[in-house]
């Protein structure tokens, strides 16, 4: 079964500020020696990397859909999806889970908000 398509639903990805915070999650491997440096190297060929994503606006109705995929789609964020992520120079598309649900916070009466996506990317490089 394929993973449910983010950009499927139309809603946003860009962050009204491009704001965004990149941490790789595994930290190589180490092995030490007797004399010498200890060797560093990676476990695997993919590097995963959360990110978070902050302040991409959303109105009240895409707030909605945004709710209505976790909910429905992701199996309340449980499942992995595909979304465009910024990757060095361009939008990529990414498999990703998000690490907990995203809480907007309202801007105005009409119910429009910004949201953080706090995200797991897996195979980010």
């Amino acid at each position: 079964m394929p993973a449910p398509d983010y950009a499927a639903t139309g809603l946003p990805y860009e962050p009204a500020i491009r704001r965004m915070l990149v941490q790789v999650v595994r930290e190589p491997m180490r092995t030490e020696f007797d004399r010498g440096e200890p060797r560093a190297r990676q476990h695997e060929t993919a590097v995963n990397a959360r990110i978070t994503v902050g302040e991409i606006e959303f109105t009240a109705a895409q707030v909605e859909t945004l709710y209505d995929f976790i909910i429905n789609d992701l199996k309340h964020a449980t499942v992995a999806f595909t979304m465009p992520i910024w990757v060095g120079a361009s939008y990529q598309t990414r498999t990703v889970k998000l690490m907990q649900v995203p809480v907007p916070k309202v801007f105005n009466g009409a119910g429009d908000a910004y949201v953080d996506l706090d995200l797991l990317v897996l195979a980010y490089r």
